[in-house]
């Protein structure tokens, strides 16, 4: 997020899908894991896809913001965290406008 809030978008992003494949990889242990350490590597996951969107838009690739923010969504409501449904939806909705 350090990365995005000074203007570096792509090393931002190239961050957050570093962030995505690690929990990827951790969840693949999931059975060695608590509960609550899955639900932290799907948060994580939602998170970096919706940060992602965010730098996708400030670059002003609307597509791949849409993607990114459709993905967040996905995860989200597959999850229940409800918290990132709004911030979602309405950037996925500002990216529509855009179009």
């Amino acid at each position: 997020v350090l990365y995005w809030q000074v203007g570096y978008l792509k090393q931002a992003i190239n961050h957050h899908e570093i962030s995505e494949i690690l929990s990827h990889k951790t969840l693949k242990y999931s059975e060695e894991l608590t509960n609550e350490y899955i639900v932290d590597m799907k948060r994580l996951s939602a998170v970096s896809f919706h940060n992602r969107g965010l730098c996708y838009l400030d670059l002003w690739n609307i597509e791949e913001a849409i993607i990114a923010f459709k993905d967040c969504i996905k995860i989200s409501e597959e999850s229940n965290f409800i918290d990132y449904l709004v911030p979602c939806y309405c950037s996925l909705s500002f990216a529509f406008s855009c179009i």
